[in-house]
């Protein structure tokens, strides 16, 4: 199995800075292999520094615990660890009071497994066989006012609660991520790990099209990202992309990852581990 992966952050057409984080396994490390976007809020430097405590914080912790229980007893010690983190320095210095962030993570195992985990309203969608499945679920309160019948999916792009966040990583002592499991990957398995920067903005129907595109990893992201900021670029943009080649045998091959290099640049576009963001009360507003 060869797992193939590309991501970058966009500052966007409106904010000043970016404080989205993104995290992608080194090129060839060994599985799993760990793919993370995190989406800050609290103000520019507390977004700034809550993104990046989360995408330095998970997959190490995660790494750490395997083998002191199940994977996803690891990857939820891992999330609960740096909710702690975040909090903690959030209340130990008034210039980050208040911070927080999303968090969505990709984990893929030797074996053709994967896991999901996530926390606000980033997202983690596949693409298999010509449709684009949403994995993760959002905790917003627009989601949540569809989930209960009181929203429609229709209603929801117009809606002016859009960025009021019901659950988020770093601003209460406990946090309930999300965890979902794909049990056998196929070939030509398409992640897309995103902000809502970009999922906000563009369609799902515009970025299974980009998907489907006979295009590298590289121009995709790119070409996903020109998408969000010609639709006004309202916020900054995270994406992340992960390929499977399955052996064409059937047969488990050892595992080969290719982190793809720097596409051309794409006005303010920063690659691979660039660093992005900004919440209020039970709910949390950005």
């Amino acid at each position: 199995m060869h797992i193939h992966y590309f991501g970058l952050t966009d500052q966007g057409m409106v904010r000043s800075e970016n404080q989205d984080a993104i995290f992608l396994s080194e090129e060839g490390a060994g599985f799993p292999l760990f793919f993370l976007v995190a989406d800050g809020m609290g103000g520019a430097q507390g977004g700034r520094t809550a993104s990046s405590m989360a995408t330095a914080s998970v997959p190490d912790d995660f790494f750490a615990g395997l083998g002191q229980g199940t994977p996803e007893e690891s990857l939820r010690w891992a999330v609960d660890t740096a909710n702690s983190k975040i909090l903690d320095r959030s209340r130990s210095d008034e210039h980050l009071q208040g911070m927080g962030t999303t968090l969505v993570g990709l984990v893929i195992f030797e074996g053709g497994r994967a896991l999901v985990i996530n926390i606000g309203d980033s997202r983690c969608y596949l693409e298999r066989g010509g449709q684009l499945r949403q994995i993760s679920r959002d905790h917003s309160l627009v989601q949540e006012m569809v989930r209960t019948g009181q929203l429609t999916e229709d209603e929801v792009q117009t809606c002016g609660m859009r960025n009021v966040l019901s659950r988020a990583l770093g601003v209460e002592d406990l946090v309930q991520a999300d965890l979902f499991e794909i049990e056998a990957l196929q070939d030509n398995d398409i992640f897309l790990l995103c902000s809502d920067g970009l999922h906000g903005a563009v369609a799902d129907e515009r970025m299974l099209g980009v998907l489907q595109r006979n295009a590298d990893l590289p121009l995709k992201a790119q070409l996903l990202v020109r998408e969000a900021n010609e639709a006004g670029g309202p916020d900054n943009i995270s994406v992340i992309l992960v390929r499977v080649e399955m052996d064409k045998n059937g047969k488990e091959e050892p595992q080969e990852t290719t982190v793809c290099g720097p596409a051309p640049k794409l006005e303010e576009t920063t690659l691979v581990r660039s660093r992005k963001a900004g919440l209020l009360g039970r709910f949390f507003r950005r």
